[in-house]
């Protein structure tokens, strides 16, 4: 998956959140941006403001399941060890 994705092969790293046993990061390429949440442990549920997530609504699941929306808020949770990737292209403008 790392060598198919731009976004997780080359792109840039950005810290989304980060607690104890979960962290969440952008891997940011011009071609893709990727969002990556790794869980150790079962944990209470992370709220993202989808606005801050440009164009996510596109995306699709590359590994896990895919997003939980909640009105405009992404919510990103685990009943135990987890990984998931989401990735979308950036928009046209």
């Amino acid at each position: 998956m790392r060598r198919a994705s731009p976004a997780l092969h080359a792109g840039g790293l950005r810290w989304v959140y980060a607690d104890d046993d979960v962290l969440v990061y952008l891997r940011e390429h011009p071609q893709q941006t990727a969002l990556v949440h790794l869980a150790r442990l079962a944990h209470d549920p992370v709220r993202l403001p989808a606005a801050a997530l440009d164009g996510i609504e596109c995306g699709c699941a590359a590994y896990g399941p895919g997003l939980a929306v909640d009105g405009d808020e992404i919510v990103l949770s685990a009943g135990g060890p987890h990984v998931g990737v989401w990735t979308w292209s950036p928009r046209a403008e």
